[in-house]
């Protein structure tokens, strides 16, 4: 299956020449249009990868790297990079003003763009040619071009997943190292285009295209209009739903006593005495204090901002995988206006009881400014800002969520919700689009709950009680969360066999 690893793109695109988009291009030789429209059929199997954002899913080769990237201005954009390093297919949605723009024209001008970079990178760099050094779209003494553009096909010579779209390739034979580029283009509404980007060195062009020919073949796309219409109205009704909360109602479903959770695996017997311990959570949800974000601060050296009161949540844990131990802190806090807020999270990873990495993330929001900072063993320290929409959601505001919901709903009244809001995640420390839905229809007493918590993140669902807290619900490797006594907690990590 494809994994996800946030930091590999920086080295791939360092061997492309700077330019609007990453100059990259192979020793593609240049090939004859198709006399007839071609079309590519979509391969049989590889692992899917939904990038919702764009609407866009696609099959992908085994052990496929994944990033996703929230670009400034609405766009977003999935990097995929081959596990030896050959290749890298960039997923990206571009919108133009100009709505009557077509297919064609983005092809003609992305080849422009990459004409520009070049006559730029010429200006600054005379002696950029291998060899001799011609004039910019002269040949050089061995007949080659600064730009060589191959393979092109226009909307009514390429459908895909029956689709019309437009592709070239292009190469830059004068520069060491030579990189292939390939574009494909697909318009999805009038000004809205999806592109698909090849970049590779010239050696492995043969092989990288046919990956990436295959890649893009098996693109399906979700119904534009559909997805957005359903989205929006997710959101709005997230958004009313938050206005209808107010303190009054929060107070009302925060406890002094804090909820346990025992997480292990069944066992293939069935029996519960042979079940595989994985850890445990403890969650606090009250009224507490800015300073507790840092339990390590003591009450004499707080400031005055230390002290705001507000509403806490807290979450302790601890899960044992093999020889590694991981202790995990989560605090949230949220000021009494509800516009401002403070999130710390710590993990620390152990093998064989000795401390070999610690994670430290803190972020602040103020109103619609947030702020990230993160401090991660052997890395360098990290920080990040973003501006939320409108339809955000507080941490402290999703974890009581379910309470709420539960709250502001009849006993006697059958409901189903589906809410959309804007979150900080804080497995991948990303602001990105979720989506939570609650139904009572199938339930005597209690809920059935399905949050989906982000682009590629499997959904997780839970069944929840009468009031919203959680009963059970289980993880994508199997892996039972469950609510549970304290006292029993205690007995079952004391005596069942763990998970080493």
């Amino acid at each position: 299956m494809p994994y996800i690893n946030a930091d590999f793109c920086a080295r791939c695109l360092t061997v492309c020449i700077a330019c609007t988009f990453a100059l990259a291009s192979d020793a593609a030789q240049p090939a004859p249009e198709p006399s007839q429209p071609q079309t590519v059929e979509a391969p049989a199997v590889s692992d899917p990868y939904s990038l919702e954002d764009l609407g866009v899913t696609v099959l992908l080769p085994d052990d496929t790297v994944v990033d996703t990237q929230f670009v400034p201005g609405g766009r977003t954009k999935a990097v995929l990079k081959a596990p030896d390093n050959t290749w890298v297919v960039q997923i990206f949605n571009a919108v133009s003003s100009n709505t009557t723009l077509t297919i064609s024209e983005v092809l003609d001008n992305f080849e422009e763009q990459r004409r520009s970079g070049l006559r730029a990178y010429q200006n600054a760099n005379p002696n950029w040619f291998r060899g001799a050094n011609p004039k910019f779209f002269t040949e050089d003494d061995r007949g080659r071009s600064p730009l060589v553009v191959s393979g092109r096909l226009d909307p009514e010579q390429l459908t895909i997943g029956g689709q019309p779209a437009g592709r070239f390739y292009c190469d830059t034979p004068l520069i060491e190292p030579n990189i292939a580029t390939g574009y494909t283009v697909f318009r999805r509404t009038p000004g809205t285009f999806i592109i698909f980007q090849l970049d590779c060195l010239d050696k492995s062009f043969a092989g990288s295209r046919q990956v990436y020919e295959t890649i893009v073949a098996s693109v399906t796309f979700e119904d534009p209009e559909q997805t957005n219409a359903e989205r929006a109205t997710a959101l709005l009704a997230g958004k009313r739903f938050l206005e209808s909360v107010s303190n009054e109602d929060i107070e009302a479903v925060l406890s002094d006593e804090p909820a346990f959770y025992r997480f292990y695996k069944p066992a293939p017997t069935g029996l519960p005495s042979d079940a595989t311990e994985i850890g445990w959570q403890r969650v606090q949800m009250r009224r507490g204090q800015r300073g507790e974000l840092e339990p390590g601060k003591p009450k004499s050296n707080w400031t005055a901002a230390d002290r705001e009161v507000g509403f806490l949540v807290r979450i302790d844990g601890e899960f044992t995988f093999g020889r590694n131990q991981i202790e995990m802190y989560a605090a949230y806090f949220l000021d009494r206006e509800r516009t401002n807020e403070a999130i710390s999270t710590m993990t620390r990873n152990r093998v064989n009881g000795e401390l070999v990495a610690e994670r430290v993330v803190t972020v602040i929001r103020r109103d619609r400014m947030m702020t990230l900072s993160s401090v991660q063993t052997a890395s360098p320290a990290e920080t990040r800002d973003w501006s939320v929409p409108e339809e955000y959601i507080s941490r402290v505001e999703l974890e009581l969520l379910p309470r709420l919901v539960a709250l502001k709903t009849p006993a006697d009244s059958p409901t189903e919700f589906d809410f959309g809001y804007f979150h900080f995640n804080v497995e991948n420390q990303r602001l990105q689009l979720r989506r939570d839905k609650f139904s009572n229809l199938n339930l005597v007493k209690g809920w059935e709950y399905r949050s989906e918590p982000g682009p590629r993140i499997k959904a997780v669902e839970a069944t929840l009680d009468a009031d919203g807290n959680l009963i059970r619900r289980e993880l994508a490797d199997g892996t039972v969360m469950e609510s549970i006594e304290p006292e029993r907690l205690r007995e079952l990590q004391s005596s069942a066999p763990t998970n080493r």
